[in-house]
């Protein structure tokens, strides 16, 4: 946090460094703040899909899911070649009541590549077991990721259909095997207080 503060300090107009804080803030619970550094960054690059995605995500994490959906919609807008945006639109359009978009916005995507199986999966093509045989890979740190994203979406899907149980041991294992950067990491952290909030 030192090192953001004191970066933008020398550079005001550095968006890494805002986004970075963003980050940072959003981790610590601070997510006031996360949305004015997200709110930063987007005045200084209003065509920054990733800055739409973060301010999503903070939304998403406060219960403005409205505010959340706008985001999404917007960094997908930038960027329809997201497959984690049309995901993640996809998650709060179904926890908000929206109908799906999935099907249209996955016409825009690589389906021949990772996260394809876990887009198939919320299209219902693909079962979460096939999901999981999918993410497999002989590289060890790719392998990790793809287990970890495998692993959460599952767990969004369970949770959209009423399976708390399901949802709680996917998530439990995201929570304890994604690399601590993946935003999986963190949300699933996220779910597993809502989770524990609601018994």
């Amino acid at each position: 946090m030192a090192s953001y503060n004191q970066a933008i300090h020398l550079d005001p107009d550095f968006k890494a460094a805002y986004g970075g804080r963003a980050a940072a803030y959003r981790l610590r619970g601070d997510l006031d703040l996360a949305i004015t550094d997200h709110d930063q960054v987007i005045r200084l690059d209003p065509q920054s899909a990733p800055a739409y995605f973060g301010r999503a995500m903070v939304h998403w994490q406060s219960g403005s899911l409205s505010q959340s959906l706008a985001d999404f919609d917007e960094a997908g807008r930038l960027n329809p070649k997201s497959a984690y945006a049309v995901l993640w639109h996809e998650i709060v359009a179904k926890r908000s009541g929206q109908p799906s978009r999935l099907a249209e916005a996955a016409t825009h995507l690589d389906m021949t590549k990772w996260p394809a199986p876990i887009v198939s999966l919320f299209l219902g093509a693909l079962t979460p077991e096939r999901v999981l045989s999918a993410a497999d890979d002989a590289d060890p740190k790719r392998r990790k990721a793809q287990v970890c994203e495998a692993n959460f979406y599952t767990a969004e899907l369970a949770l959209q259909r009423g399976s708390a149980e399901d949802a709680r041991q996917s998530l439990d294992l995201a929570a304890a095997d994604c690399p601590k950067a993946f935003v999986e990491s963190w949300a699933a952290t996220v779910e597993l207080k809502g989770l524990g909030a609601r018994r």
